[in-house]
């Protein structure tokens, strides 16, 4: 008698324990690019120290997370994947948290913002304040598709780990089942 239990998918036909295993490496790759580029600025930033320095401690343990949920992917471990899940939540929610305090300060010190770019190009008489305030809404523009877009990828990666996570209990209550029909059988 085989025992098998049905491969999740997500996006039709991609196993979510290879869904996992992706997000866990661009979750390493990735919170370790911005842990080393936020370190680099942190010096160069303004007023907001406090948002970078959460945002840098956030994306390193984002980093060790990745790290933990990769191993636990591989060798097929619930608790590792179940801890990774909970701390792709928790990282999520701290993004969004730090996303819109970095969107608020954006959008409110816009006439300071305008007032440094037209100092800073005093000697160009092409630049006006029109030049900085197109310049100021492509930024606010791009800023905010960025944000959503890092949530929205933030979000589906923690539906693919939930899938995989229920896909190890799925197995794991299958093989109990097993053990438990040939124990019987004795």
């Amino acid at each position: 008698m085989s025992y098998r239990v049905r491969s999740h998918k997500f996006c039709c036909c991609i196993p979510v324990r290879f869904g996992t295993c992706v997000s866990a490496v661009l979750g390493l790759a990735l919170g370790g690019l911005v842990v080393i580029g936020g370190a680099l600025q942190f010096n160069t930033v303004g007023l907001d120290k406090v948002s970078l320095g959460v945002q840098i401690g956030a994306y390193a343990l984002l980093a060790l997370l990745s790290l933990f949920g990769l191993i636990g992917a591989l060798v097929r471990n619930q608790g590792m994947v179940k801890a990774y899940w909970i701390g792709l939540i928790c990282h999520l929610l701290v993004t969004l948290g730090t996303g819109t305090f970095f969107l608020y300060n954006l959008f409110k010190s816009d006439d300071e913002q305008i007032k440094q770019c037209l100092d800073a190009a005093k000697d160009d008489n092409t630049v006006t304040e029109i030049v900085c305030k197109g310049a100021m809404a492509v930024v606010k523009g791009v800023s905010v598709a960025v944000m959503v877009i890092i949530l929205l990828l933030e979000l589906w990666g923690c539906f693919i780990v939930r899938s995989y996570m229920w896909q190890l209990r799925e197995e794991e209550d299958q093989d109990d089942t097993r053990k438990l029909k040939e124990n019987m059988s004795i």
